[in-house]
């Protein structure tokens, strides 16, 4: 089973598409689509007790195994999430307190993110400050695009690396504290008042504000 936003399901699918039907990987069309980022740019291959998780960061995928182990306290709540019978529980992930409530009457095992643990089909989760919320809206099959492991830089056949969550959380930090590394070294010879300097630090001044008021789901991974 594959988890991912309907953004990132869009642009992977579509890649694989042209990919195939071109065979050319510096198409316009090809590049427009993979400059698209979102939110959620990740994807999660689950199991029934553990995962894979992939995550591109500077043009790079890396992925990590993870086995996700959220005490959760059921509570003697039930509420009705539209036409499911549900019970609440809480638990502690990442930084935050969430909330869940799962269908009591069905017990099939999907849910979004990392939210193991729970004895039924889980229709909503949120956090206690209402940052992140998943609803479950429908179940359905859908023809117009293909669930695949690989993301674009895969299908393209650029490698993954595999490291352990705690390189992942050192890689992630470095590049959203310095995500286009020490320019410097990069241009020892430019003259750091040229237009190209000028460009490329405005740039990554951009960047770095982008990451600096992104809100991880997993706090912790950006925590030394």
């Amino acid at each position: 089973m594959v988890f991912q936003s309907i953004e990132s399901l869009k642009r992977d699918s579509l890649a694989n598409v042209i990919l195939q039907s071109t065979k050319i990987f510096a198409t316009e069309n090809f590049s427009n689509l993979i400059s698209k980022k979102n939110d959620f740019d990740y994807k999660i291959i689950k199991t029934k007790k553990s995962l894979v998780y992939k995550e591109i960061i500077a043009n790079q995928t890396y992925c990590y195994n993870e086995t996700p182990a959220i005490d959760w306290v059921i509570t003697s709540e039930k509420v009705k999430v539209d036409e499911f019978n549900c019970q609440k529980a809480y638990g502690y992930f990442g930084g935050r307190k969430w909330y869940a409530f799962f269908d009591v009457d069905n017990p099939l095992q999907v849910t979004p993110y990392k939210f193991y643990g729970l004895p039924g089909l889980v229709t909503m989760v949120y956090d206690e400050a209402n940052i992140f919320n998943w609803k479950l809206i429908g179940i359905s099959k859908n023809e117009n695009f293909r669930l695949t492991e690989k993301n674009y830089m895969e299908t393209q056949g650029f490698p993954t690396v595999k490291v352990d969550k705690i390189k992942f959380q050192k890689i992630l930090r470095n590049f959203v504290n310095n995500p286009y590394g020490n320019i410097s070294e990069v241009f020892p010879y430019e003259d750091k008042n040229s237009a190209f300097m000028r460009n490329l630090l405005e740039s990554e001044k951009k960047e770095k504000d982008l990451y600096k008021n992104k809100n991880y789901l997993e706090k912790v991974l950006l925590e030394k």
